[in-house]
């Protein structure tokens, strides 16, 4: 997250935009994004996965999204193809 909030990143995440992030997950997933000046935004979860809900992810993307922060919980990986679908959609 420093290295893409770092000023001599080019086109890199700017204070103030959001960061979309699942309900349920760590501390050191939500500090990060705090840190570097931007807003996280929670997402719900899938509960037969317990990860981020790419519907709930589609719904939170805003015109100041800039990342969306994937992380897989006990193992149980993401639906990266319908996650990156989104982003490329949505150009985060």
């Amino acid at each position: 997250m420093a290295a893409l909030a770092n000023p001599a990143t080019k086109d890199g995440l700017k204070g103030g935009r959001r960061g979309d992030r699942a309900a349920l997950s760590w501390s050191t997933t939500v500090w990060p994004v705090i840190q570097c000046g931007m807003v996280p935004v929670i997402c719900d979860i899938d509960p037969a996965t317990f990860n981020i809900d790419p519907n709930e992810i589609e719904k939170a993307i805003g015109p100041k999204t800039r990342a969306v922060m994937i992380v897989p919980v006990y193992g149980n990986p993401c639906a990266m193809d319908a996650i990156v679908d989104i982003c490329k959609t949505a150009g985060t």
